[in-house]
């Protein structure tokens, strides 16, 4: 797959920027996990940041409790994950089952929250059809077709970010 042709901008930069999220907390790997964190360190309108947390300082703590050790400097490539590579790979599909011409930072987590092999899933579907709210928070900023006009632009939704952060806090 043509990351450079099939890409929007904002995946690219996704992209880039889950490498340095990946390295920021000590990981020598990009995951899905690290797609997630990107788009929430990116921000803007539609950032799964918004679907997910409620204020800036749970991201933070979510970000912190995601770090597991130094800051890593390299100038080599870091490696994605299987399931990372997975999703990137899947991710053209679901753009086009959207109707979409280019593969979009919504289409990357709708496709790790159907795979139920990606460490998003894992972190998150616990907490019950977040795949079918995902999809309608998207469809509300109108980032996917099908979105119905009458339904209010909101981020007000089960939080699956603070079922996570207890059972890490089990851990």
């Amino acid at each position: 797959m043509s990351i450079d042709r099939l890409f929007s901008q904002k995946s690219k930069a996704l992209i880039s920027e889950s490498r340095e999220v990946a390295l920021d907390l000590g990981y020598d790997y990009i995951s899905t996990m690290h797609f997630f964190l990107a788009d929430c360190r990116l921000g803007g309108d539609s950032s799964i940041k918004h679907f997910s947390f409620e204020d800036d300082a749970a991201f933070e703590a979510f970000y912190e409790k995601a770090r597991i050790g130094k800051k890593l400097i390299t100038g080599k490539n870091v490696p994605l994950t299987i399931e990372a590579e997975k999703t990137i790979n899947e991710a053209g599909p679901v753009a086009r089952k959207w109707r979409s011409k280019k593969v979009n930072p919504c289409h990357i987590f709708l496709t790790a929250l159907a795979l139920s092999s990606t460490v998003l899933y894992s972190s998150l579907e616990p907490e019950g059809e977040v795949l079918g709210r995902l999809e309608q928070f998207y469809k509300n900023l109108e980032q996917i077709p099908g979105s119905d006009k009458n339904i209010p632009r909101t981020n007000k939704w089960k939080n699956p970010i603070s079922a996570f952060l207890d059972r890490l806090d089990g851990i």
